[in-house]
């Protein structure tokens, strides 16, 4: 979610040294902390599949591959307005 403020703050900021560090920030949060904490997650969920009392929760593995898919969208998009700065 932060990685999509960021990417709409770039596109408003008017200094390009501000947008080169806002869009990096959108990129590095959208793409590779989310991708992280989906591991995370997911890891933790595998591990305690193991144990006699676990009851899976098939909602929270719904949200968490949403937000997974949103934050690589939004990394995605931060990437190319980064691209497309830099290009300049």
């Amino acid at each position: 979610m932060l990685s999509i403020v960021a990417g709409v703050a770039a596109t408003t900021v008017v200094t390009s040294g501000a947008v080169v560090v806002l869009t990096s920030t959108g990129y590095v949060l959208g793409a590779i902390v989310c991708t992280i904490l989906w591991s995370v997650q997911r890891a933790k969920e595998q591990s305690a599949r193991r144990h006699p009392d676990f009851r899976p929760r098939p909602l929270w593995s719904q949200v968490a591959v949403v937000g997974m898919l949103v934050g690589l969208a939004a990394g995605a998009f931060s990437a190319f307005l980064l691209a497309t700065e830099l290009a300049k």
